[in-house]
């Protein structure tokens, strides 16, 4: 018996038209085959090794995988006012008619350029001399004064003393109109406010608060005495308003004046219409922007393993360029598959503002193949920079089998466990 291949076996069939009909340059069954076959997927002592392994596929799934990035140059146009502080020369800006669309701009030298002009609509600008004083005004918070009443200008009751017996040879002093404030409170003090000349109420006797306090300060142990301030005894008046029988307020000392926040006390700010500049320019301005914007489609929308992810993304991957008869950027380019016709037609859709575009469409076919004689493993073959490579990785029957050992192991080793335990 001769040892040639028989004339009617698969790769004779396939030379005679029977395999199924495939996309321009998709690589041959036999060109597949002969890739696992040198990755390792045959028998390669058998004598005949691409009639053993055409004779145990199971299953080839062929698919056209494509990356589309498109980048436009969106253009965008808008008119405002405008204002300036201070003097400011427009005449090198350039300048349209009523309406900004109307301004007539080059095309973009490519889709990547970024462009903000500024232009002036003719006849809108204008400059205006402020009725301020060069920029300044009195201000508006204490009326050019510099200095502002002091918002709660009431002394505070003396903690030490309670505004009684504050000097052992003067009467108490005099309060001022308006209810005394309790230290670090600022509510008035119980008791009331007593009438004018620091006298108690009618009767001749305190308030039964401020008495009670007395005399409790009175049974402790006397404070230390000092100077009075009014009577210039010493030794006769409280060290802690030394016979004032208040404290004088920590905001404004005493003053009722505190320094005008908003001027700093200099009576004079920058005038805000103005900036400080004494004059401003108003016009109507017109703004044409330019930016790229990028889009990206891959096909077909799957989830791929990740070791052929991989070689998707290396340099070595043989992506091939796709171009357009007469290079037209809004149409699909020649060898893409039918199925992904209509995906890629909406990719390439024009834009709304759009001015230019680049486009690039690449690419690259890869077949999935599945031998009989290996069942646990699936072989993806995609062209390369030398020729087609070949990426294996396990199957999902390899991978159950694998999970379903795993729990097995796992239930014997708590079994052992329980009963160890």
């Amino acid at each position: 018996m001769s040892d040639a291949p028989s004339g009617e076996g698969p790769y004779e069939k396939a030379a005679a038209g029977a395999e199924p009909p495939r996309s321009a340059g998709e690589p041959s069954e036999e060109a597949l085959l002969e890739a696992v076959l040198a990755y390792g997927g045959g028998n390669r002592r058998t004598r005949h090794p691409h009639r053993e392994l055409a004779e145990r596929v199971r299953e080839v799934e062929r698919h056209q995988l494509l990356r589309a990035r498109t980048v436009r140059c969106v253009e965008t146009r808008e008119q405002e006012d405008a204002e300036h502080h201070g003097p400011l020369d427009l005449s090198g800006r350039p300048r349209y008619q009523d309406d900004v669309r109307s301004y007539v701009l080059a095309p973009p030298a490519d889709a990547h350029e970024t462009l903000t002009l500024e232009l002036v609509r003719e006849g809108s600008d204008k400059e205006i001399i402020c009725s301020c004083d060069n920029g300044r005004i009195a201000c508006p918070g204490c009326q050019g004064r510099g200095r502002r009443p002091c918002p709660d200008p009431e002394t505070v009751i003396c903690p030490d003393c309670l505004g009684v017996g504050s000097c052992t040879h003067c009467p108490d002093p005099p309060r001022r109109e308006g209810p005394a404030r309790r230290p670090g409170t600022g509510r008035p003090a119980t008791g009331g406010k007593p009438p004018a000349g620091g006298k108690p109420p009618a009767g001749g006797k305190p308030p039964a608060d401020t008495a009670a306090r007395a005399r409790r300060s009175e049974r402790s142990e006397a404070p230390p005495r000092t100077t009075c301030a009014r009577c210039r005894v010493k030794e006769a008046a409280c060290a802690g308003c030394r016979g004032r029988g208040v404290v004088t307020c920590a905001t404004c000392g005493g003053s009722n004046v505190i320094r005008c926040e908003e001027c700093d006390g200099s009576r004079r700010i920058d005038h805000a219409q103005c900036g400080g500049k004494g004059s401003l320019v108003r016009w109507v301005r017109g703004v044409v922007r330019r930016r790229p914007s990028v889009r990206t489609l891959t096909l077909p929308k799957q989830s791929w393993p990740r070791a052929v992810r991989n070689r998707l993304d290396t340099r070595t991957a043989g992506w091939t360029e796709l171009t357009t008869a007469g290079s037209d950027p809004f149409t699909v380019p020649d060898g893409v598959d039918r199925i992904h016709r209509r995906s890629l037609e909406g990719h390439l859709a024009r834009e709304p503002r759009e001015i230019a575009r680049e486009v690039s469409v690449r690419s690259l076919r890869l077949t999935r193949l599945k031998l009989l004689n290996q069942p646990n493993w699936v072989f993806y073959v995609l062209p390369g920079e030398r020729g087609l490579t070949v990426t294996r990785v396990p199957s999902r029957l390899l991978l159950l089998r694998a999970s379903g050992a795993a729990a097995g192991a796992l239930t014997v080793l708590v079994l052992l466990l329980v009963l160890l335990g």
